[in-house]
């Protein structure tokens, strides 16, 4: 099956996808307030869905509590 030139140029490239960077959505250091919004506990100020630091760590995976 052949790709579009655009799937051919990011795969090229190594294009990750907005929602699956390293950003402060998906930090371990942040938590999610304000709707949009999200604050920084290393700094303690708000920033947004996609900023990134160089502070970002992996958040862990979430866990089911079982009896």
């Amino acid at each position: 099956m052949s790709r579009s030139p655009i799937d051919a140029a990011k795969a090229t490239q190594g294009f990750v996808p907005a929602q699956e960077r390293q950003r402060c959505g998906t930090c371990a250091n942040s938590v999610e307030c304000y709707g949009s919004a999200y604050q920084c506990r290393k700094g303690g100020f708000l920033v947004s869905l996609y900023a990134v630091c160089n502070e970002w760590q992996q958040r862990p995976a979430a866990s089911f509590k079982t009896r």
